[in-house]
């Protein structure tokens, strides 16, 4: 919808050459099924799950911006004053539940926020609104974008990631956003809908809480009041979140399938 024309056209072009291909990759089972809905020869292939995730080490960077620094500092005054350190990265605005997120926090003494993410016209109105009833100002702060690197450096000194769409689109409802396994990869305990494309592994690692959509503030509140009740056991839930990651979801383990095909094929047909 927001691409040129000739961009438009490829990804068209494209898409009308799938039945050309031998094998298909998905970044989640669910998408593989609805793909699967669409194209139905689909069926007949080859077909792999490679989740849209990250690297096991990227090389984090110290922060050194203005804004890392800002953000690392309110991370630590954060710990200092005990406080549930909550962590959004990416884009804002109501349609990532961020109105929702930002009026559960508030009504959650013990958390505070931190929002990562580009500060535009319509996004500082919309987070305008949702704060304009808000009774705490020191538990929040929003940060405009830090650089990828530094980010990776910041997110360990959170306790819990959110991440949420609307589902107002099927590419939204079956969506696999990177900003989950970011916080995995940071050991940070998940705060997201019951959707989820990690639920299961999530729910059975036992590192998130998970609330019902369509979302609301007090549905985010209670899934958060549930982690703040087992803060004792936070640091925990953190280590298996890391464990998670490393064990299955770091995309060195998630090729591992894809390449040992690909090796077998070759193998398989050497003149190629």
């Amino acid at each position: 919808e927001f691409k040129g024309l000739a961009e438009r056209a490829l990804v068209r072009w494209s898409a009308r050459h799938w039945p050309d291909a031998d094998w298909f990759a998905a970044p989640t089972p669910e998408r593989l099924a609805l793909h699967m809905g669409l194209e139905p020869h689909l069926l007949s292939r080859r077909v792999f799950v490679v989740h849209n995730t990250a690297l096991a080490d990227a090389g984090p960077a110290p922060a050194s911006s203005p804004r890392g620094i800002e953000a690392g500092r309110w991370l630590e005054e954060a710990g200092r004053q005990g406080w549930l350190r909550v962590i959004y990265a990416g884009a804002v605005g109501n349609r990532y539940a961020i109105d929702h997120l930002i009026r559960a926090v508030d009504a959650e003494p013990r958390a505070g926020l931190l929002i990562l993410g580009k500060q535009q016209e319509l996004s500082l109105r919309e987070v305008g609104e949702a704060r304009a009833n808000c009774s705490s100002n020191e538990r929040f702060l929003w940060l405009d974008e830090v650089p990828y690197a530094e980010m990776q450096s910041l997110l360990p000194l959170a306790d819990i990631g959110f991440a949420h769409y609307l589902g107002d689109t099927l590419n939204t409802r079956f969506s696999a956003p990177g900003k989950l396994y970011e916080y995995l990869r940071a050991g940070l305990a998940l705060l997201t809908d019951e959707n989820c494309c990690l639920r299961a592994e999530v729910r059975a690692a036992n590192c998130g809480a998970f609330f019902p959509t369509p979302a609301t503030a007090d549905s985010i509140r209670c899934a958060l009041g549930r982690l703040a009740d087992r803060e004792s056991e936070l640091a925990q839930m953190k280590v298996r979140s890391r464990a998670l990651f490393q064990n299955y979801f770091s995309l060195e383990r998630q090729m591992q399938p894809l390449l040992g095909a690909l090796h077998d094929w070759f193998e398989s047909h050497p003149s190629s």
